[in-house]
């Protein structure tokens, strides 16, 4: 899908948007469409441990989307080691949450003080959950350093 986007190939069929390409051709309701467009737009060039949870069927579309849209507004200084640890620990927490406990945390989950079952060094666990309980609650770390 996010091909089909990204290379505009609804406009190209004569379409006013890629929403409106899926909306004519393959007869989803705007809402519907909205949805996966948002869902496959969420996946960036940061999200690729979400994705391939996503695809191997540990997260659904909505938390995918949730955990995507909290990486991408994460500050760029965040290390591509901590994002992917962030990712890790977010995916973890999914199967346990609700959509909106996932969308809107108040407090971190008693499983955020578990390491991340694929965690590979140890001394890394608590910059995890700290940067993926930041990205949940407010999308950045911001001024912070991890």
């Amino acid at each position: 899908m996010s091909q089909v986007d990204d290379r505009d190939l609804g406009g190209a069929a004569g379409a006013s948007s890629t929403k409106a390409h899926l909306v004519a051709s393959y007869r989803m309701s705007g809402g519907a469409a909205t949805g996966l467009l948002a869902q496959t737009r969420s996946m960036t060039g940061r999200t690729d441990t979400t994705r391939k949870a996503w695809a191997a069927g540990w997260v659904t579309g909505e938390q995918a989307a949730v955990i995507g849209s909290a990486i991408d507004k994460l500050s760029a200084t965040v290390s591509d080691k901590q994002v992917e640890l962030a990712q890790l620990d977010l995916v973890e927490q999914a199967q346990t949450l609700t959509h909106n406990q996932l969308q809107h945390p108040r407090d971190p989950p008693p499983e955020a003080h578990r390491p991340p079952r694929t965690t590979t060094a140890p001394s890394t666990t608590p910059t995890a959950t700290r940067v993926s309980h930041e990205v949940a609650v407010c999308g950045s770390v911001g001024a912070r350093r991890w």
